[in-house]
């Protein structure tokens, strides 16, 4: 019984996914992407742990979505702008410094992406002249982010768990916002 077991998993293959002489090279790339992705929700789910949203659902869930938005409106970002998308809160809700980011691993172009979505406090702008400048001056994977990261925001399921006030205001200013950045990326081509 235990050899036709054996026969059978041969004769599907199965072995094969165990044989490094049978895995391309953009297949190993894409396995230490997938790998290193899994490894930046890990760290997100912990650092975001103890916080929670606007309705008291766990915060992680949050950059989780967004991460999941991103690939959904933007077919094959690269692993850069998938780490920020994940990575979009640390600097302004848990005290991750740019360094720490680097520290860690991540790219130039990853935190660049995430500093470019993190509210300044002392940058002396409107919420509205962030997004304008964002859209203006952003590099393309950090207005995707923020993009993906106010449409999560927004979302009806999302939005219907807070007071009607709260959720009137937030989908008021973000809708705004979503405007802003929908028509950059519409006239960039």
């Amino acid at each position: 019984m235990h050899a036709n077991l054996a026969e059978q998993m041969y004769s599907l293959g199965i072995y094969d996914i165990f044989d490094d002489d049978n895995v391309s090279d953009e297949q190993w790339a894409s396995r230490q992407i997938e790998r290193s992705i899994h490894n930046t929700k890990t760290w997100i789910i912990k650092l975001h742990a103890k916080q929670t949203d606007k309705a008291g659902q766990p915060y992680a869930q949050h950059p989780l979505r967004v991460h999941m938005r991103l690939q959904k409106l933007f077919p094959d970002p690269d692993e850069d702008v998938r780490h920020a998308a994940l990575l979009h809160d640390v600097i302004e809700d848990c005290g991750i410094t740019p360094q720490a980011l680097r520290e860690r691993g991540y790219s130039d172009k990853t935190i660049h992406i995430v500093e470019a979505v993190t509210k300044q406090a002392d940058d002396g702008l409107t919420y509205k002249q962030r997004i304008q400048h964002l859209a203006k001056t952003g590099p393309l994977g950090a207005i995707q982010v923020k993009l993906c990261d106010l449409l999560d925001n927004t979302d009806p399921e999302r939005l219907k768990s807070l007071p009607p006030e709260k959720a009137a205001s937030l989908s008021k200013r973000y809708s705004k916002a979503i405007e802003i950045l929908q028509s950059h990326l519409g006239n960039s081509g």
